[in-house]
């Protein structure tokens, strides 16, 4: 994988994680249920729609994201 590739998709990908997990356990700490129960439905609602654009986003991976060198490991059986 190219490191301009992975750079990008690791620091997107990581974002929203961090800072769901940063309120989770800020709100753990504090008690504040209300603020546990949304932080959970905003991971469970975000997991979904990835769930549901994982075959587009696969599309986009392989069209513009993927090296000569996977395309051609992937060929070869």
């Amino acid at each position: 994988m190219h490191v301009m590739t992975f750079l990008a998709i690791s620091t997107i990908g990581r974002f929203p994680g961090v800072l769901l997990s940063s309120l989770f356990g800020d709100s753990l700490a504090e008690r504040d249920w209300t603020a546990v129960g949304l932080s959970t439905g905003m991971t469970l609602g975000l997991l979904g729609i990835v769930y549901l654009l994982r075959a587009p986003l696969e599309r986009y991976r392989r069209q513009y994201l993927m090296t000569e060198k996977e395309k051609a490991l992937l060929k070869t059986p």
